[in-house]
Order: C-alpha cells, then structure tokens, then sequence
C-alpha cells in the first residue's frame, strides 16, 4: 500500500517490486477496506482470505457479525460467500427478519455457475465483480477504488483513457 500512496506505483508496478502477481496484490489492497475487527481475525487466521474477499460486499457491522459466524462455526469460503450475497442483496444485518427473508429467497436462486463465472472474472480483472439478475437480463458491476485501478481495466479491455 506504501509502494502505492507514496510513491504513485500502479498496481502492476508494486506487484513487480514485491515479487507478487497484480492479481494477488490488487485483492491483497482491497481487504485494507474491511472492518478492522475483520482484519484482525484475518491476521490471527480465525478466517482465510476467500472468507475475508466474500465480506467486502457487507457493511462493517455486517462483516464483524457474519466473520465471527464464519469462524464460529467453520464455515467453507463457498458458505460464506451465499451467506455474504445473501446478506448483501437483503441489505439488512444478520438477524433482521427482512435479511432471513431475502436471504431464503436468494438461496432457491442461487446459481453456482454465476458465483464461477463472478469469480472468473473478478480474478480476470483484479477487481470486485458482481452480477445482478434481472427477469431475462442483468447487471455486471465492477468496483474500483482507485482511478489507476479503472486504468488498468480500460487498457486490459483496449480502450484508451
């Protein structure tokens, strides 16, 4: 992150100076964005880093209630992923009668090749993708949060910025 903010390297960049893939340090970024009770169990390895991925979604209070969940009850990634989507689509927290209700009706439609392919995609682009069903049709969501983050996308897609 130093590598970044006080130098102004592109991810790629800080990847070549750390040995690392763009890919492995963009996610590596984007859990600095988690709820810093969440990184400490992260640290402490109470969850791994595909639990820690599928809670950037939630809001804080939300990643902290569904991360202790999550290591409470051992939960695989693949788990904690539905439940994160779940709790993302319902925008309630863990508990709320409105989150248990959307979240039985996003289970019924939940669609493994959809996760996949969201995964493919996202590990593709470096970047938090997320689709949205709608009837016959739908959105792709791509998140970034630095405007190098945008720049690397348009370049990968050949688009000149």
């Amino acid at each position: 992150a130093r590598l970044i903010e006080e130098f102004g390297f592109t991810h790629e960049q800080a990847a070549k100076a750390v040995g690392k893939s763009r890919s492995a340090v963009t996610n590596l970024l984007r859990l600095i964005q988690l709820a810093k009770p969440v990184q400490a169990m992260l640290l402490a390895g109470d969850i791994d880093m595909g639990h820690a991925r599928a809670l950037l979604p939630l809001p804080g209070a939300s990643q902290v209630a569904l991360a202790q969940r999550i290591a409470a009850q051992g939960l695989s990634v693949r788990e904690a992923e539905r439940m994160a989507t779940a709790l993302a689509l319902a925008g309630g927290q863990i508990g709320d009668k409105k989150t248990k209700t959307k979240a039985s009706e996003g289970a019924l439609a939940h669609d493994p090749d959809m996760d996949r392919l969201t995964r493919e995609i996202a590990d593709l682009i470096g970047l938090n993708a997320q689709f949205k069903l709608k009837g016959k049709g739908g959105e792709l969501r791509i998140q970034f949060s630095q405007f190098d983050e945008l720049d690397s996308l348009l370049k990968k897609l050949g688009i000149e910025a």
